[in-house]
């Protein structure tokens, strides 16, 4: 759903992680240890919103429907 008054929303398809348990500190070589998964991640922003009026990024990207995700891909053993 659009947001009310909105005139430039644009989106990109982007491969977000899900990280499968706690993670602090993690050397680069186990970072992998700690995806969950991989999930398709909708990334939408409305330009107008962030762009031309006071230039917060938030303003944006916060739309309540904005960010739809699909089912999680789990990695089987990787995480718990």
């Amino acid at each position: 759903m659009i947001p009310k008054n909105a005139t430039k929303v644009d989106w990109e398809v982007e491969l977000a992680l899900v990280v499968g348990k706690t993670a602090l500190y993690v050397p680069i070589e186990k970072a992998l240890d700690y995806v969950g998964g991989y999930v398709l991640h909708n990334d939408y922003s409305e330009r107008s919103f962030q762009l031309e009026h006071g230039g917060q990024w938030v303003k944006g990207k916060s739309a309540d429907t904005f960010a739809p995700l699909r089912s999680v891909s789990c990695l089987s053993g990787r995480a718990s």
